[in-house]
């Protein structure tokens, strides 16, 4: 396919995102007083974009968050929170001051900052400039680009910049220039788009990027690279480990485990010991195929969100934002991401297990009792739990087995190992739980009591045959061996499920908190989303 037609089509893929959610934001300017047409659009990032504050009087003013006198506190407050983003930085850093009044206060104007334009206004803007694209709107974008981060706005101004920076391909002249300046936050995200528009002249323009010594630019351009399975991004990659944050390490980490399964360093390891590990191993990359660079790296970071009382479950990128959702889903109990951005549903009062695309349009469906649990197996066939039984159909949606509980006693949370063992947690008639593993020939291997006493949901199974049990009311996250010993403990608020990835953190959904967060092998919190309703399930691609 020519270049240029190859640009398009990336375009039309890009576009209609945007476009779903035009109305949206048209209302959320309009909430905020704001007019949505093309030059009020401009006008607000330009204004944005072209404030300029003395850092000396920004730190004059933070100290003053601590004056003895409560009407300079609350006059301070309130000019800290119109400078708005370019005052975050010493925001962040005063929030941690041992002054409690300025840390208390910092803490607030940080929410208000971030609440009041990042979560809202402008990515709107920015969204709706992509969609409009008024004359003007892409050196709007550029020169608001150096706030990206500080605004979590960047993901939405790659798109924006793509869709108003292109025509049929051919880039305009203000991103190349911009690829070329020397600003680094500039460059980097114009490379990203230019990636977009046109991967050819990207890799032809953005090499020398690959090498450079400011860590994100060397970081976000060789992941663009690595998105169109180039391997020259392997090793810049790898580079990057050690100076990205822990999160994004924890997601190179991730993808590099993905690429290359068969030797990985240990878990847990410090940031620069692991970038030396995987130095080691990425020596020679020549068994990795371009392809499964280019899907892993796509969907690096991806994490899909069940909101049960919603009824929605949200597939959110790296940044957390929303890629697609599909709603009306009857209290879905439990998912699973499938390839070609599908999902496995089991949607436990409409009394069926479904598949759907992103849409939300189901392409099959299997009816069923209450279904609790759900597995599509590597062969295709498809693991369902309900609270009687446990039954395997094949994708025509046939019985091909069945497996009871012995004395019927109910199933609350099952799923299937690797090597096929079926492992359930069981109600007893006594009223508590316990965990059984049953053998291929359904002979019971390990049992022990939990307390666990809610229902729905696959108990994660760990490629070492230890499972990780969640106790609502016990506020603990544990992993226990087949003997029943708990071998490691992670305290958290009410933790409904757990889920361990291949770079060692957990996954947890925890119910009162209303989120989805990661912890590192030692506890450390290092990702999180957190929703308005209850966050039941969550999963990494």
């Amino acid at each position: 396919m020519p270049v240029r037609q190859l640009g398009a089509l990336i375009l039309a893929v890009l576009l209609p995102f945007a476009l779903d959610n035009t109305t949206e934001d048209e209302k959320t300017l309009a909430d905020a007083g704001l007019k949505s047409d093309g030059n009020s659009l401009i006008q607000f990032l330009a204004r944005r974009s072209e404030d300029k504050f003395d850092p000396i009087q920004i730190k004059d003013l933070i100290a003053k968050l601590g004056d003895d006198n409560f009407d300079t506190r609350e006059q301070t407050s309130a000019t800290l929170n119109a400078i708005g983003i370019a005052a975050l930085p010493d925001l962040k850093t005063a929030s941690k001051s041992t002054d409690v009044e300025i840390s208390r206060r910092a803490k607030d104007c940080i929410q208000k900052i971030e609440e009041g334009s990042r979560k809202f206004v402008v990515a709107a803007s920015i969204r709706l400039l992509g969609t409009k694209k008024p004359e003007g709107a892409l050196q709007a974008l550029i020169s608001y680009s150096q706030f990206s981060e500080l605004d979590q706005t960047t993901e939405d101004l790659i798109h924006a910049i793509t869709a108003t920076g292109s025509e049929n391909g051919t880039p305009s002249k203000i991103i190349l220039d911009a690829i070329r300046s020397d600003k680094p936050v500039v460059k980097t995200l114009c490379a990203e788009a230019l990636a977009n528009i046109n991967p050819d002249l990207f890799k032809k323009e953005a090499l020398s990027l690959l090498n450079s010594n400011e860590p994100r630019m060397r970081y976000k351009v060789s992941l663009a690279f690595a998105k169109l399975g180039d391997k020259r991004s392997i090793e810049p990659l790898v580079s990057s480990i050690g100076s990205v944050s822990q999160w994004e390490s924890s997601l190179l980490d991730h993808l590099l485990r993905k690429l290359l399964p068969s030797n990985p360093p240990p878990v847990g390891l410090p940031q620069p010991e692991l970038q030396k590990e995987w130095a080691k191993r990425t020596t020679d990359i020549s068994k990795i195929p371009e392809a499964q660079l280019a899907f892993n790296a796509k969907n690096m970071g991806k994490t899909l969100v069940v909101l049960l009382d919603a009824g929605k479950i949200i597939m959110l990128d790296s940044s957390n934002n929303i890629l697609w959702k599909i709603d009306n889903l009857q209290f879905p109990l439990d998912a699973q991401i499938l390839p070609d951005e599908k999902v496995l549903v089991a949607e436990h009062q409409g009394n069926k297990v479904t598949e759907r695309n992103k849409n939300g349009e189901i392409i099959w469906e299997k009816k069923i009792d209450g279904p609790l649990a759900v597995q599509k197996l590597e062969d295709g066939s498809i693991f369902i739990a309900s609270k009687s039984n446990v039954v395997f159909v094949d994708k025509k949606g046939k019985e091909i087995s069945e497996f009871t509980p012995p004395n019927n006693e109910p199933i609350m949370k099952a799923n299937i190992a690797s090597n096929g063992d079926i492992c359930l947690v069981l109600s007893t008639p006594q009223g508590n739980a316990k965990f059984v593993r049953f053998d291929k020939n359904k002979k019971p291997i390990a049992t022990y009591d939990i307390d666990v006493r809610t229902s729905g949901g696959k108990v994660d199974i760990l490629p070492n045959g230890n499972s990780l049990i969640t106790e609502v009311y016990g506020n603990r996250v544990i992993e226990f061996n087949n003997e029943g010993k708990e071998v490691w403990q992670f305290e958290c608020e009410q933790p409904v499920a757990a889920v361990r990835l291949p770079n060692g953190n957990t996954l947890i959904t925890s119910m009162t908190q209303m989120k989805a967060l990661e912890i590192d092998p030692k506890g450390k919190e290092i990702w999180s989303y957190k929703s308005n309703t209850r966050v039941t399930r969550a999963f990494r691609q």
